[in-house]
């Protein structure tokens, strides 16, 4: 069975653009590799431990659990991609190809889920912003989450 693949490229990935803005303003969580927000007046050593994940441990490993959520989550919903670099979205992207734009990212992923979720991944970074999840797929993101050994919060808790 051939992939179905859509590719668009402006003037349709401005209206994805506007979309994803609109999102942006919505409630947020995060899937966290902590699982609280880290106090800027913490005397703690996040700053060095974050470097050690991502020099060390691997980015790799983390790409890896957040591709695998995102994946499981294709099972219950549609999904797009918007690569904001290319200025292109992608409809109905195989596991493969998500695999890959994830892995392969050199900047900002957005990751439309159902209608209206979107999902932010950037370089190096070891959490994901969630926007706009109802509630039974914030059901689902947490179930899967707590599986892959990650934390699911809202954002700045």
């Amino acid at each position: 069975m051939e992939e179905i693949r859509i590719e668009r490229t402006a003037p349709e990935a401005v209206d994805v653009v506007d979309k994803i803005e609109k999102l942006l303003e919505k409630p947020c969580y995060v899937i966290d590799v902590l699982p609280k927000k880290v106090p800027a007046d913490a005397n703690g050593s996040f700053f060095e431990v974050e470097a050690y994940f991502e020099d060390n441990y691997g980015q790799y490993q983390f790409q890896k659990k957040f591709v695998d959520i995102i994946l499981k989550l294709m099972c219950y919903y549609p999904v797009s991609v918007f690569e904001y670099d290319a200025g292109r979205l992608i409809e109905s992207p195989s596991p493969r190809v998500v695999v890959d734009l994830v892995r392969n990212n050199e900047s900002s992923l957005g990751i439309l889920l159902g209608r209206d979720t979107l999902f932010m991944l950037e370089k190096r970074c070891l959490n994901v912003a969630v926007y706009n999840p109802d509630y039974d797929m914030r059901e689902i993101i947490s179930r899967i989450v707590g599986a892959e050994g990650l934390f699911w919060r809202e954002s700045g808790v």
